[in-house]
């Protein structure tokens, strides 16, 4: 057999090293970090995720809840999973026994069900407020989630027991926070459903799994006390794609950002449709300051049958947080999810045609945002490249009814789809 010469076996080196050191998105849905674009308790909706451990050995895991503004934590704890364990729990709107008027998020899971989590218990509250930002007060009801494995436990006869005496007086509490740990392997999956308990629907959404996030040569021990707020997005590697960038944020920024949205809308009266789009930039903070909006360059839909039509130039839609809501609509329908965070698309003011389709697709178009511009190094070429667009997940959610289910009976449905996107674009700069 005719061996493959030493160009082409220094070409498949090096892909084989880029394809196990850089971030990617998993379509399969597992990695070593997962970013669940949006929880919401408003309406009296539930949020139901799963995080499940799909490997033979016990992972150490970071769950954090982000706020939706800020992006800032308001509550992380450890989760241990044992092999092929899945860990199920509720976001709702709680009240402090302390204090009934005052509405926050909280976590709920069966505490007979076996779950190895030191120091939490079901109902514990999300923080509003925080220590080291005197003033700032997080709204609690919405955010995202950031899933993120700290690493394999390699003493597969450890109980939670073990565990939990590790942090309270054991060689984890002294600061030996690697004893018996390996370094995140991956292979951890979640799933997310909006859950309207009163009227009997639900949304099921999809999470954001991250291959190779960590960087691969890094010795760095990512397993921290429960209530720290490490590891975080910002220990993402450094490369992605192809390129190495500045910092793992920027490589994550890149790995997520857009430059296109397109989904389905659907708003027929005949059947009381809505539609609402959920818009999440997990990546905001560290472009942009605070409250700071980059705005949508525009927007048009297209009916079913694909014929175009524009949307006012005067139609002013924003992006300013962390999550972002857009309400599509013809009236003043009662918002789904009645985010804190969204912005209405009148389509009966915003169209500059008299006709408007009740259903079909609509195209956002993000602005080139400098702010958002992060640059690279080409690892083959070694030219500058800048990477244009926004890191944005996220879904469309759209409720209808039909009044003619049963004599008398009023159905409610609802339904789901991820975001199509187009992605960003590059400039080649030397």
């Amino acid at each position: 057999m005719k061996k493959p010469s030493l160009i082409i076996t220094l070409f498949l080196n090096f892909f084989f090293a880029q394809a196990a050191n850089a971030i990617e998105i998993n379509p399969d849905g597992h990695g070593e970090a997962i970013i669940v674009p949006y929880f919401t308790t408003h309406n009296d909706l539930n949020t139901y995720v799963t995080v499940s451990n799909n490997s033979p050995v016990i992972k150490a895991v970071k769950v954090k809840f982000m706020d939706g503004k800020h992006h800032l934590s308001m509550k992380s704890f450890n989760l241990y999973l044992k092999p092929w364990e899945t860990f199920a729990f509720g976001v709702l709107a709680s009240t402090d026994d302390s204090n009934q008027s005052d509405v926050q998020g909280s976590i709920h899971f069966d505490e007979n069900a076996g779950y190895c989590i030191p120091g939490l218990t079901s109902g514990t509250q999300f923080s509003a407020t925080l220590e080291l930002i005197p003033g700032v007060y997080l709204n609690t009801l919405e955010g995202m989630i950031e899933v993120l494995e700290m690493g394999e436990i390699q003493n597969d006869s450890l109980t939670c027991n073990d565990i939990i005496n590790l942090w309270n007086n054991g060689a984890w509490a002294d600061g030996n926070t690697d004893l018996y740990m390996s370094p995140p392997a991956g292979q951890l999956s979640s799933s997310v459903s909006i859950i309207d308990v009163i009227n009997g629907f639900q949304f099921s959404t999809e999470t954001t799994a991250l291959n190779d996030f960590y960087p691969q040569s890094d010795s760095t021990n990512y397993h921290t006390e429960p209530p720290s707020n490490h590891p975080s997005l910002y220990d993402a590697s450094t490369s992605s794609q192809g390129y190495v960038f500045e910092s793992g944020i920027d490589a994550l920024s890149a790995t997520l950002a857009k430059s296109q949205l397109i989904n389905q809308f659907n708003i027929e009266a005949i059947i009381a449709a809505q539609t609402e789009w959920v818009i999440s930039l997990p990546t905001k903070k560290n472009h942009r300051i605070p409250f700071d909006c980059s705005s949508i360059d525009s927007i048009s839909i297209r009916d079913r049958q694909g014929n175009p039509f524009e949307i006012s130039t005067e139609t002013d839609v924003k992006l300013c947080h962390e999550i972002n809501v857009l309400k599509i609509t013809a009236s003043e329908s009662p918002s789904i999810l009645n985010s804190d965070y969204a912005t209405t698309l009148g389509l009966n003011t915003a169209l500059v045609t008299d006709s408007i389709p009740e259903t079909g697709l609509m195209i956002v178009n993000l602005t080139s945002d400098e702010a958002f511009t992060v640059y690279a190094t080409d690892e083959v070429s070694d030219a500058e490249v800048a990477f244009n667009g926004i890191p944005v997940l996220g879904f469309a959610i759209q409720k209808l009814y039909n009044a003619n289910a049963q004599p008398g009976l009023l159905a409610t449905y609802g339904t789901s789809y991820k975001h199509t996107f187009i992605d960003k674009n590059t400039t080649t700069l030397n």
